[in-house]
């Protein structure tokens, strides 16, 4: 396979080319995302992450203090959280639970969570992420 005679800066324009998302052996459980303010790369851990949200070309990594952009594609950002405590709230959004401030119903599966980050964004949960949601919040017997 040609990947593998690939090395150094020719891996790192192949990855980019493909806007691979870090995989866990890789990173050390890290996700490697640009820090703007500093012009920095900072690295997150998984509990460090409030939610991934897709706006437009772009998407951001939210944190408690911070959000940061970058061209990640969601699925792959998703598959490298893994399961719980994150979930698919919709089709350009995964939250990580821990980090919900509030969950808000208003109607049947019609969900919006208020995330605990500094501006308390409002993500509406979609009606396949409402499923996941609600079988979350059922109670276990």
């Amino acid at each position: 396979e040609i990947s593998a005679c690939l090395v150094g800066s020719e891996m790192c324009i192949r990855d980019r080319a493909a806007g691979a998302a870090p995989d866990r052996e890789r990173s050390g459980e890290r996700l490697p995302v640009h820090d703007r303010r500093r012009d920095a790369t900072r690295l997150l851990a998984r509990h460090e992450i409030a939610a991934v949200l897709r706006r437009g070309r772009r998407t951001w990594i939210h944190t408690a203090d911070a959000e940061y952009p970058s061209y990640y594609p969601v699925a792959r950002v998703a598959a490298w959280l893994g399961d719980a405590p994150f979930f698919r709230a919709a089709r350009e959004a995964v939250v990580n639970l821990e980090a919900v401030a509030e969950i808000i119903h208003y109607g049947d599966r019609l969900y919006q969570l208020r995330l605990k980050d500094r501006r308390e964004t409002v993500i509406t949960v979609s009606r396949s992420g409402a499923r996941c949601l609600a079988a979350f919040l059922k109670p276990r017997l």
